[in-house]
């Protein structure tokens, strides 16, 4: 995501510096890494199930995002407009940030 125009304007950061940004973040105290739950699954199906009509598009992966973060009891942090609007709207907690670039 750190890597795309789409989220992050013209000018992105290199896969090089997305992953050194990544590490970084791992450094952090404020930061910490979450295993998956076993809670996880029925969460992401229940965030699919909203868009179960429609075909798989980048949505899957948002999806997990958000079932991820509710199955952890995490707030997804986001640069996506789209995903915070799908957030806010099925009541997954979210925080938008505005992009740095």
């Amino acid at each position: 995501v750190l890597t795309n125009p789409a989220v992050l304007g013209k000018s992105p950061p290199t896969l090089g510096d997305a992953l050194s940004m990544y590490a970084n973040w791992l450094r952090d105290d404020l930061v910490e890494f979450r295993r998956e739950p076993e809670e996880t699954e029925a969460a992401f199906a229940d965030a699919l199930a909203f868009q179960g009509a429609h075909p798989a598009t980048k949505f899957v992966g948002d999806a997990y995002l958000a079932a991820f973060a509710r199955a952890t009891g995490s707030a997804l942090v986001t640069f996506d407009r789209q995903l915070l609007k799908f957030a806010e709207k099925y009541e997954f907690a979210a925080i938008r940030l505005r992009s740095p670039y």
